[in-house]
């Protein structure tokens, strides 16, 4: 940790711009975990600081540490909007910078549930508000867990039925999650597909009925478009799914809240499939009877 360091910690702004211009400085020196003077002051909230650094040449405004984070990533963390509004000021600025899990500024935005900041990401120019991390995971899918979905909805170029690397989209993981405040809102933005299907061919409504979330159920079962039978790639509908999951009570509130449009798939066992195929094996045991009666 050099000097420099030392006063973007303490917040000292008079001495971080003495030791800025002294000769041969290096502004952007990383310490052991590969965080420089500008990941500190951004971490800490010390918009002054960052101010005071970003003014020298030679800083590296998208240096990454040894989580490859970037001095915006961290004031996203700490959910400084002073300092985020700062940093993108700046030039140069990477605002889709990736981190060791390819989560943007963004990402953490969401994820630290700072409307201020979040906004001031969304405003920003080049702001991917799609970016995938790692699991392809978009900040909405992330936003869901708080129900705090409003901004990102509303967002120019959203996809709100980008798939994680489970084919989940963000609907699947609010019905999953029993977040009716976040379904409620998905089933109102504009080309939500409330059919949606992951990698087991399951819709939202699979994913509700199989947790046994009664409210969700009744949610999506009264949205525009839904297909109450769509089958999985097992073959069952979501009234066949909560009955194997021993959620007959939602099964119930199924048929209810459906209106009767449910159904039984082509190939799916009934009762009454098994008395005909009771009849039809009486019959031709009674057929191959009468044949051999003939024959003696």
């Amino acid at each position: 940790m050099t000097p420099l360091h030392k006063a973007a910690i303490a917040g000292h702004v008079r001495v971080v711009e003495l030791l800025a211009k002294a000769p041969g400085i290096a502004v952007s020196a990383a310490d052991f975990q590969g965080t420089t003077p500008l990941h500190v002051a951004s971490a800490l909230g010390h918009v002054r600081v960052v101010e005071a650094l970003l003014a020298v040449d030679k800083v590296k405004v998208n240096a990454r540490d040894g989580l490859q984070m970037t001095p915006l990533h961290r004031a996203a963390i700490v959910a400084s909007h002073n300092v985020t509004g700062v940093l993108l000021k700046a030039p140069d600025i990477e605002i889709n910078a990736g981190d060791s899990d390819n989560r943007t500024p963004l990402h953490w935005a969401v994820q630290t549930r700072n409307d201020r900041v979040v906004a001031e990401l969304l405003k920003s120019s080049g702001c991917d508000v799609n970016a995938r991390d790692n699991d392809y995971r978009t900040p909405l899918h992330m936003a869901v867990r708080f129900e705090e979905i409003d901004l990102l909805t509303s967002a120019p170029g959203i996809d709100v039925n980008a798939c994680d690397k489970n084919m989940c989209t963000p609907l699947h993981l609010a019905a999953g999650r029993n977040a009716d405040n976040a379904i409620s809102g998905l089933l109102n933005a504009r080309g939500i597909d409330v059919n949606a299907y992951d990698n087991n061919l399951r819709t939202p409504l699979h994913v509700a009925a199989a947790a046994g979330h009664a409210s969700a159920v009744l949610l999506l079962t009264n949205a525009d478009r839904i297909d109450v039978n769509a089958l999985d790639k097992f073959g069952m509908t979501p009234m066949r799914v909560a009955a194997v999951h021993g959620q007959s009570r939602h099964t119930e509130g199924l048929l209810r809240y459906a209106g009767g449009r449910l159904t039984y798939p082509a190939y799916e066992i009934t009762p009454f499939h098994r008395v005909v195929t009771v009849v039809l094996f009486l019959l031709l045991v009674r057929a191959v009877l009468d044949a051999l009666a003939t024959l003696l």
